[in-house]
């Protein structure tokens, strides 16, 4: 199998770059959640030195399709595809995995299910695991026994408004990586934002709150 014939998630590839670029050293273990078409795999086996990787997908028929694909990796021990949610499932694998260990989060549905009047924030949290595991995910992380690690959330824009739109919004993400001592990096597409003047360290343009709030496709890193 040739991977660079598959097509790889453009986000974590910029990721790679950029924390190549900032002498950030990337570990050879890597966690992803939400497989979906395999991007994500292709990206961190292309690009990276890999021990070991493990990939959390809820899709049932997603779960075969990359097993499939990439058969010859799984096959020689590098690679495992795990079907099921990995709110539920995380904390049960990582323990054991490594010592310094890159984490991918990419698991969310489209959309959240909606807020309904009478609900309480937890009853929207817990109504919501399924399709936005982030909560769960961060808090496995954290109570693990990894000592060093980087964790990159896709998509955080889509996180960026209230909590009755998202159970675990963007300022409460920030708020959990900065209150667990993570340096935090926020990268869009190719860009790197300066959280003090909102210039792009990479390619110098400046991007205002607009810019940013309009794009889902924007990268939050934290690293320890």
């Amino acid at each position: 199998m040739s991977l660079d014939k598959l097509s790889s998630n453009p986000r974590l590839v910029e990721v790679i770059k950029l924390l190549k670029s900032r002498d950030i050293e990337i570990p050879n273990v890597f966690v992803e959640t939400g497989t979906r078409g395999g991007g994500g795999i292709n990206a961190i086996f292309s690009t990276c030195d890999v021990d070991r990787m493990i990939s959390f997908e809820i899709n049932e028929l997603d779960v075969i399709k990359n097993r499939e694909r990439f058969g010859e990796i799984i096959e020689g021990g590098t690679l495992e595809i795990i079907h099921g949610s990995s709110a539920d499932l995380l904390s049960s694998h990582i323990n054991d995995i490594g010592k310094s260990v890159f984490f991918w989060l990419d698991a969310h549905a489209a959309t959240p299910k909606q807020w309904k009047d009478g609900y309480t924030q937890e009853e929207f949290r817990l109504e919501n695991k399924t399709n936005y595991p982030l909560q769960w995910e961060l808090d496995s992380i954290i109570n693990s026994n990894i000592e060093t690690m980087i964790v990159a959330i896709d998509d955080i824009g889509k996180f960026w408004i209230s909590k009755n739109a998202f159970p675990f919004n963007y300022d409460d993400t920030v708020s959990f990586l900065k209150d667990n001592n993570f340096n935090i990096i926020k990268c869009r597409g190719e860009y790197e934002i300066d959280e003090n003047n909102k210039k792009s360290i990479l390619s110098h343009n400046y991007l205002d709150d607009d810019a940013i709030n309009a794009g889902c496709h924007y990268v939050l890193i934290g690293h320890k």
